[in-house]
């Protein structure tokens, strides 16, 4: 079992198995609600998540371009947690929120064409302009998990 929390603490949650898909997005949205030069975000079924204490805490700021996504996060201190993500079935993790932090970088660096300019990529590392082709299919999969 994996757990994390919010900046304050209010907010925990635990996941339940592995997140085996990780994206560190460079789109100008995601830069924006981070306020760093990517998010790195893991996937998983929404049944595998579950919050642990404060959930009353949790707020929800829609996403304007599509009403059934959100980014929810602490009303305390106001620290991301997850994205519902308009897919049914399916969250993506503020992959800083874990106490339990990845021992190494597996992520795919996707929308790359919109990266900072002073960023740099690790050579070697997957990365794709856009979304890279096989996201859907990884997502899809991770919704069947259960």
């Amino acid at each position: 079992m994996t757990t994390g929390q919010c900046y304050c603490g209010a907010v925990t949650y635990q996941i339940e198995g592995d997140i085996d898909y990780i994206v560190h997005c460079h789109c100008r949205n995601c830069r924006r609600a981070s306020g760093a030069a990517f998010y790195s975000a893991g996937f998983l079924a929404a049944s595998q998540f579950s919050i642990t204490s404060g959930e009353a805490s949790v707020r929800e700021f829609n996403f304007p371009e599509n009403p059934d996504g959100a980014r929810c996060f602490c009303g305390t201190c106001g620290g991301r947690l997850y994205i519902r993500l308009p897919m049914p079935g399916l969250i993506n993790i503020a992959i800083n929120t874990l106490d339990q932090e990845p021992d190494e970088d597996i992520g795919v660096h996707i929308n790359v064409e919109s990266k900072a300019p002073w960023d740099e990529i690790p050579e070697g590392r997957d990365q794709h302009n856009a979304l890279p082709p096989d996201m859907l299919t990884h997502l899809r999969a991770l919704m069947h998990t259960e």
